[in-house]
């Protein structure tokens, strides 16, 4: 698909992006920065629609893109915190191969621009009904019957392994929480061996009210990034959460890639 094509179409600007239109009247929407996240199938509605294909853009984001109809092509590229909605349509159902095609590579290439290496969430399985709390820097899950059970799972989202003192400020104010008023020596670590290695530790002690407590914590690491996921309960019930917290740690996906090798040479004139 050549996308030098679209500076022929008409350009309309939008209050939250802007819509391009061909002389054969197909269009192409897209709807920057949405917030909050949402999941794909409520942007798409009850539509009958294909199978989602999942793909990475060349900067290294997710993206989704689906057809509701032979005519209408959806397709979503996720930030960390919002999304870019593209969406196109034709007045030929006959071109649904290329209406596709235009799509998939408006998604790919689609420029969120925001940097790399940063903190990021990442791909794993969510514990079956569990409740998720979203918080700065990490989602929290609680187990079905929190709080008579005390079951939570910690997702942190990845750190790069090359942050040094910024990243250091960020474990203290957002990882490195410590629950215990006493505690014991942790355990000696235990490798995690998923997409991404690593080990776990367990603490158990006593908190502030008194409570006995136990933490377990995963730490992985590629060369690029850090991977943190803990489990805490009260001590008498943290076993039976293990399965749970294994099977997320085992669905973890590592952080994609960017195709896109940087040159700030090629910017520098718009400072100049």
């Amino acid at each position: 698909m050549d996308l030098a094509l679209l500076s022929t179409w008409r350009r309309r600007w939008l209050a939250d992006g802007l819509m391009l239109t061909s002389n054969d009247g197909c269009t192409l929407r897209l709807r920057v920065d949405q917030r909050p996240l949402r999941p794909f199938r409520e942007l798409v509605g009850d539509k009958r629609v294909g199978e989602l294909q999942r793909f990475i853009t060349m900067e290294g984001e997710h993206a989704g893109l689906v057809a509701v109809a032979a005519d209408h092509v959806v397709a979503i590229v996720v930030g960390d915190t919002s999304y870019t909605l593209i969406e196109a349509h034709t007045s030929d159902r006959e071109r649904e191969a290329w209406l596709r095609d235009l799509v998939h590579t408006v998604a790919r290439f689609y420029p969120l621009g925001l940097g790399q290496p940063r903190r990021r969430r990442y791909m794993y399985r969510p514990p079956e009904n569990w409740q998720s709390l979203a918080r700065p820097g990490c989602t929290l899950w609680l187990a079905p019957d929190y709080p008579r059970v005390s079951g939570r799972i910690t997702v942190f989202d990845a750190r790069p392994t090359k942050w040094f003192a910024p990243g250091a400020v960020d474990r203290f104010l957002f990882v490195d929480e410590n629950p215990f008023a006493e505690a014991d020596p942790p355990s000696i670590p235990i490798p995690v061996q998923v997409a991404v290695t690593g080990a776990a530790t367990r603490t158990s002690g006593r908190t502030h009210d008194g409570t006995p407590y136990t933490v377990i914590k995963a730490q992985m690491q590629d060369e690029r990034y850090i991977y943190v996921a803990q489990l805490e309960a009260r001590t008498p019930e943290w076993v039976s959460f293990v399965p749970v917290f294994d099977d997320v740690l085992v669905s973890i996906e590592p952080v994609p890639q960017t195709a896109l090798e940087p040159n700030p040479q090629q910017f520098i004139h718009w400072i100049e």
